[in-house]
């Protein structure tokens, strides 16, 4: 048995979010009619309807499949955000239109299907080699993985004899991930999926925008009974587990927040002594708002070193795909959506008060 922690209210979202979707299609393609009739014929606004009528269809199936009415939980828990009063602020929850089926739809691809494999390659695998080299000390370790998403990360961690805790503010991306992984779906049993529907990645041509992906591409026969799936938001629900966590992984997670600074403070309070945080991903900041806080690398790097972290190895992992397995995706016109450059970072909880305050000012991400 998979473990699950969903909030109160989770069954509620999961119908809203899956009747968003299903409305969404009507607002996808009402531009079309503002078109007169030679227009429409000439971008052949018939055969546009018609693919994305048909991808819409397997999307909701998708989301039939995933998202049952009636979701079992291992306990319902508080809504995101409810702490006890004491504890400390936490970082700011990620925008609301993550908690969407698009969103959904595009992690599950990356995570789950053939589409993601490159993009896994280059992100995950540096995690998992500096997990190694962790666990040569101490056996097995305790890692919790805020931000999961659909969480192949997190599962792929405790594959490998770990005990890992996942943890995302969003149910969508959480009842999913743990359809897929405690189901037990072997490959013939898989989902087809359309990511790209809405054709938002500067397509040359609507075929990659239709273009479909099976999830899971890994049978998950095997489910780790040292996996535990949380809906929770990563600052307050951990306010009383300081020095709990021997590793934390963060995966496409810190540009998501409004407050950087402050999830550099939770992270330091969780671990352990002497644990380590280990982190891959880009600096886009998605957060839309002006006046919220956004950091370079030096910056962020700087905050790391006052708040007790000793950098172990930084670098610049460049030219990642999001989904597909070229830098520049045959179609797809090159930007941050078809790839980017992903910042990958291992530093480890420092004791000594020297240490907290006298970081090493040597270290510069390198090419990788």
């Amino acid at each position: 048995m998979l473990p699950l922690f969903l909030p109160d209210g989770a069954a509620t979202r999961l119908r809203v979010l899956k009747q968003q979707h299903s409305d969404e299609l009507q607002t996808l393609l009402e531009p079309l009619n503002t078109l007169s009739p030679s227009e429409r014929i000439a971008v052949g606004a018939a055969s546009i309807a018609a693919g994305a009528g048909r991808a819409w269809e397997a999307n909701e199936l998708v989301l039939d499949r995933l998202l049952p009415p009636s979701v079992a939980c291992t306990m319902a828990l508080p809504a995101p955000g409810v702490s006890d009063s004491m504890a400390p602020p936490s970082p700011p929850a990620t925008e609301q239109s993550y908690d969407s089926a698009a969103q959904l739809l595009a992690h599950l691809a990356r995570d789950w299907s053939a589409a993601g494999a490159a993009a896994r390659r280059k992100t995950h695998r540096p995690v998992l080699r500096a997990l190694r080299r962790v666990q040569r000390r101490r056996r097995p370790l305790r890692v919790l993985v805020p931000g999961a998403g659909a969480c192949r990360l997190a599962w792929e961690i405790a594959r490998r004899g770990h005990r890992v805790e996942a943890n995302d503010e969003s149910v969508g991306m959480m009842v999913a991930a743990h359809s897929l992984i405690a189901r037990v779906m072997p490959r013939r049993d898989s989902l087809t999926l359309v990511p790209r529907v809405r054709c938002e990645a500067g397509a040359l041509s609507r075929g990659p925008c239709l273009e479909a992906a099976s999830v899971p591409d890994a049978a998950t026969a095997a489910v780790p009974a040292n996996l535990t799936l949380q809906v929770a938001d990563f600052g307050g629900f951990y306010a009383e587990q300081r020095g709990r966590w021997d590793v934390l992984v963060t995966s496409y997670f810190l540009d998501t927040l409004a407050d950087p600074a402050a999830a550099v403070r939770r992270a330091w309070e969780l671990l352990a002594p002497d644990g380590v945080w280990i982190n891959v991903g880009p600096l886009h900041w998605h957060q839309p708002k002006l006046g919220l806080l956004r950091l370079s690398w030096e910056e962020l790097r700087a905050l790391l070193q006052l708040s007790g972290f000793r950098l172990r190895e930084s670098r610049v992992i460049r030219g990642v795909p999001y989904l597909g397995r070229r830098r520049r995706r045959a179609g797809v016109l090159s930007g941050a959506e078809s790839w980017h450059d992903a910042l990958f970072f291992v530093a480890r909880k420092e004791l000594k008060e020297a240490d907290r305050t006298q970081g090493s000012t040597s270290e510069r991400p390198t090419t990788g």
